[in-house]
């Protein structure tokens, strides 16, 4: 999608959120959350569906109104601004085509609602086309596009007003697999030759992870913990992030709480714990055992299970390092 991978220099985009409340009703959604992401930063908001995560979003783009606190975009309050007056841009989790325009009057109708001359907003559309490599669809409608093809028709419609801040609802939800994978890696690289800040909404923790410069974990209307991908899995703040971000197993010791990675265990034959269940993964196996340390799972490299194979209802015995230990900063939310 993108023609270059050479970070560009931040545009503009300080995003705050200062003590943020949603309220539906008696219900709060988003419950008194703070938040800074820097210009140019990829920021993946994730947790399980209920969190408050796309409410959170929609404050931002301005499509739901704040119940309390504020939101700032370089220094300027937006909270009471309409979507159109907030410089920020937001791409829908099914895209919002028009099916009775084609590939260009689609890109170009942000242009048109702003009183954009025709000819600018057509020259301006096919320039956006190019840069998400959908010239060649600029006259085809909706319906005679894949799934992948109306993404990126929605995301230069999207970019299309220059925004400091891009907002994407789910975007990568309703491709298959294969597309996934590969839009994921076309959408970092966009990111990172535009030089503005992407805030993504997400459950899946694979593409946060693959995504972001910095992950946003929610969890009941609060932010649970935030930071680089590296920070959230090698150091939860608690046991809802570890066991969300998922790769880590909740162990007890000596009364305190804490977690290890499951590809820094190991076994050998005989003991008290059984195994499960095993699953080839090709590069990987996954052991899942009974211990008396509850449900754990081992991630062993295909050459280190060979070398030691085991089935389930085999016994065996777990083996970690003390130092692969992680303590949580606080106990989990419930």
């Amino acid at each position: 999608m993108a023609s270059s991978t050479v970070q560009a220099e931040p545009r503009g985009g300080v995003l705050v959120l200062q003590s943020l409340v949603k309220k539906y009703g008696s219900v709060t959604a988003v419950d008194d959350i703070a938040l800074t992401v820097e210009s140019g930063t990829y920021c993946c908001v994730l947790g399980p569906s209920g969190c408050g995560k796309t409410s959170t979003l929609r404050m931002i783009a301005g499509h739901e109104d704040v119940s309390g606190g504020d939101i700032t975009l370089d220094g300027r309050s937006i909270a009471g601004l309409p979507p159109a007056q907030r410089s920020t841009a937001m791409m829908f989790q099914n895209y919002a085509l028009f099916p009775h325009l084609d590939c260009t009057d689609n890109v170009a109708f942000p242009l048109k609602m702003r009183g954009a001359a025709k000819e600018q907003r057509r020259r301006q559309a096919l320039d956006m086309l190019d840069m998400v490599q959908m010239s060649d669809y600029a006259k085809r409608r909706p319906a005679q596009l894949s799934g992948g093809q109306q993404q990126r028709v929605a995301l230069a419609r999207a970019l299309i007003v220059q925004p400091k801040l891009l907002l994407l609802d789910e975007p990568l939800s309703a491709l298959d697999p294969y597309l996934r994978t590969a839009m994921r890696a076309e959408l970092k690289a966009l990111q990172r030759e535009l030089g503005i800040s992407f805030i993504h909404v997400t459950h899946s923790q694979e593409e946060a992870m693959a995504l972001s410069d910095l992950i946003v974990v929610m969890n009941n209307g609060r932010i649970e913990q935030s930071g680089s991908p590296q920070q959230l899995f090698n150091r939860p703040a608690s046991e809802f992030v570890a066991k969300f971000i998922g790769g880590h197993n909740i162990i007890s010791l000596d009364n305190a709480r804490g977690c290890v990675r499951s590809d820094r265990m190991s076994y050998t034959a005989g003991g008290n714990s059984t195994v499960k269940s095993v699953e080839y993964l090709g590069r990987d196996v996954r052991v899942s055992v009974d211990s008396g340390h509850g449900p754990i799972t081992i991630t062993a490299r295909e050459s280190e299970f060979n070398s030691q194979p085991c089935q389930p209802g085999d016994a065996i015995t777990l083996h970690w390092d003390q130092a692969d230990v992680h303590h949580f900063d606080r106990q989990a939310s419930h």
